[in-house]
C-alpha cells in the first residue's frame, strides 16, 4: 500500500472549518484540556456538552461553534493526541540522520509514553461499543485508521532501520503497540525502562 497517500489526518475528522465563525486558538486548547480531562474522571456518557461548556466558562453555542457534537470532540482529542506523537518522532529521526546513529530505543520511548498517556483516556472513556454507538455522529470518520495508523508509523520510523526498516515493519509495530499497550495495563509502575528494552532487542534483531 501507499503511504504517500495518508496524511496525519488519519481518522478523518471533519471540523467545520469552513462554515463555522472564526475561532480562537487559545480558547479552542482550553476546551480540548477541560474535555480530557471530564471524559477520564466522567466517562463519555458523562460529559455533555452543556457541562463541559460549563467548566470552560462559555455559552454552550460558542462551544458548538468549535465542535459540533461530543463524539466529533472526542476523536478530535484523540487525533490531537498521536499528531504530538508523530511530531515528536519524526524530530528524532532528524535528530538521528545528522547525529549518525539511530536512537531507536528513544523513538520506542515515544511511542510507549504516548499510547499510556493515551491508554487511560481511550480504556476508560470509549469502549468498543460506545465507539459503534455514536460512531453516526461523525460526518466522515474513516473505520481503518488503525491500520493506517500502522501503516504512518512504519513509514515514519523506516529511516531509525532494523526492525523498522525491515520487510516486516508493519507487523513489528502492530506486535509493539499491542505489547505496549499490554504491558501498561498489566505491569507495575517501575517497569517502564525493562518494557522499552525488551521491545528494542525485538526491533533490533529484526533486520
Amino acid at each position: 500500500m501507499n503511504t504517500r497517500h495518508f496524511s496525519l489526518d488519519f481518522m478523518n475528522i471533519v471540523h467545520y472549518d469552513a462554515c463555522m465563525p472564526k475561532v480562537i486558538p487559545q480558547l479552542d486548547e482550553q476546551i480540548i484540556k477541560k474535555a480530557e480531562v471530564l471524559f477520564i474522571r466522567d466517562g463519555f456518557d458523562g460529559v455533555s456538552m452543556r457541562k463541559l461548556a460549563a467548566e470552560v466558562n462559555i455559552a454552550v453555542g460558542t462551544l458548538y461553534n468549535y465542535y459540533p457534537n461530543k463524539t466529533v470532540l472526542f476523536y478530535s482529542i484523540m487525533e490531537k493526541s498521536w499528531k504530538r506523537t508523530f511530531e515528536d518522532i519524526k524530530t528524532l529521526v532528524e535528530t538521528a540522520s545528522k547525529e549518525g546513529r539511530p536512537h531507536r530505543r528513544e523513538a520506542i520511548e515515544l511511542i510507549y509514553d504516548g499510547i499510556k498517556a493515551r491508554g487511560a483516556f481511550t480504556n476508560k472513556t470509549f469502549e468498543l461499543e460506545s465507539s459503534v454507538k455514536h460512531a453516526h455522529k461523525l460526518k466522515t470518520h474513516d473505520p481503518g485508521w488503525q491500520r493506517k495508523l500502522i501503516i504512518l508509523l512504519a513509514e515514519t520510523l523506516s529511516p531509525l532501520g532494523a526492525g523498522f526498516a525491515g520487510a516486516d515493519r508493519e507487523r513489528i509495530i502492530k506486535m509493539m503497540i499491542a505489547s505496549i499497550r499490554y504491558f501498561i495495563q498489566t505491569s507495575d509502575s517501575d517497569s517502564r525502562d525493562a518494557d522499552i528494552d525488551f521491545l528494542l532487542n525485538i526491533v533490533e534483531e529484526c533486520n
